[in-house]
C-alpha cells in the first residue's frame, strides 16, 4: 500500500477513531496519542494490509489494544523509578565519567522504554529522515501533535538520562 492509499483507506478513519478511543480512554491528549500510535503500527504494516478483508475493522482493533494498554499503564505506579532503576542495574557505569559508547547505549535504553507511539514518531523522524509534515500526513494528525510528542520523547530521554548520571554521581 503506497502513501496515497494508505491516507485514504486509513487515514480517513481518523475521525471515527478518535470518538471510539475516547469513550475508551475519556482523556483528549491520551485520545490523540492512541490514534497516532495505531497509525503508527498501521503504517508499519502497510505492505501487509492489503491481506486484509477489512482494513476499518482492523484499525479499530489495533485502537483498541493501544487503548487498553494506555489504561493498563496508568496503573503502573513509580514508572519513572522503575525505569530508572532497571537502567541502571542493566548497564555498567565507570566509577568517574560514562565515555561516550555508554552514554549511547544508556540513550538507546532509555528510548527503548518510550512510549511506543513517542518511539515511532522518534524513528520517523531520526532514523528514517522524514520531516514533520510527512509523519504529521501519515499518521492523521496535526503538526502540533506530532511536535508535543517529539518534545515528550527528547524531554523524558533528557530527563532520565540526567536522574541516572546525578544518581551515578551520588553513590
Amino acid at each position: 500500500m503506497d502513501k496515497k492509499q494508505f491516507i485514504e483507506e486509513v487515514v480517513s478513519l481518523k475521525g471515527r477513531l478518535i470518538n471510539y478511543a475516547f469513550r475508551m480512554l475519556s482523556n483528549t491528549e491520551e485520545t490523540e496519542d492512541a490514534v497516532q500510535e495505531a497509525f503508527m503500527k498501521l503504517w508499519d504494516m502497510r505492505y501487509k494490509l492489503y491481506q486484509h478483508s477489512n482494513i476499518p475493522a482492523l484499525s479499530f482493533q489495533v485502537t483498541k489494544w493501544i487503548c487498553l494498554n494506555t489504561i493498563r499503564r496508568r496503573k503502573r505506579h513509580d514508572e519513572h523509578l522503575d525505569d530508572i532503576m532497571e537502567i541502571r542495574n542493566s548497564t555498567v557505569f565507570p566509577e568517574k565519567e560514562l565515555n561516550e559508547k555508554e552514554s549511547v547505549e544508556i540513550i538507546n535504553q532509555i528510548i527503548e522504554r518510550l512510549p511506543d507511539l513517542q518511539k515511532s514518531i522518534l524513528k520517523m523522524k531520526h532514523i528514517e529522515g522524514m520531516d514533520i509534515d510527512e509523519i504529521a500526513l501519515l499518521t492523521g494528525s496535526n503538526l502540533s501533535a506530532i511536535r508535543m510528542n517529539l518534545s515528550r520523547a527528547r524531554k523524558k530521554i533528557q530527563e532520565l538520562y540526567f536522574k541516572i548520571q546525578h544518581y551515578d554521581k551520588s553513590i
